[in-house]
């Protein structure tokens, strides 16, 4: 599998973990091509403290089940933030104060945004 093949399971897995857990305002950014972080944040809320610890573990779950090594997580803190870096994808779950408060959109609004229908099976509907 190359790279590029790599990177776009790992888009998908993320995805649709979740909107299958109701992720509420995905966001697909593909960075800029000389950005060292990552090639892709996705970028989404969850509505509670036990929400965005649901959307936290169907991230990993989906993302072990396709054998993916995690670089790195943080876990749910006060701030409201947790990331999961997988290599060229870069996870963040927000609450929604957080997510307003930390404005990743707005650091990074030179970057290309993406449509998750693109990365969700053909008819699958997107959650909030």
């Amino acid at each position: 599998m190359s790279n590029q093949e790599e990177t776009e399971l790992l888009l998908r897995t993320c995805c649709l973990a979740l909107d299958d857990k109701k992720a509420e305002e995905v966001r697909i950014l593909k960075l800029p091509g000389n950005c060292s972080i990552a090639d892709y944040f996705i970028i989404a809320s969850g509505s509670s403290q036990p929400h965005l610890k649901a959307l936290h573990r169907s991230l990993e779950t989906a993302l072990k089940e396709i054998g993916a090594s995690i670089l790195g997580k943080e876990r749910y803190r006060p701030s409201g933030w947790m990331v999961i870096d997988v290599f060229d994808v870069v996870v963040h779950v927000f609450s929604r104060e957080a997510r307003e408060f930390y404005a990743l959109e707005e650091l990074w609004k030179d970057s290309e945004s993406l449509d998750l229908r693109d990365f969700l099976p053909e008819g699958k509907a997107v959650a909030g």
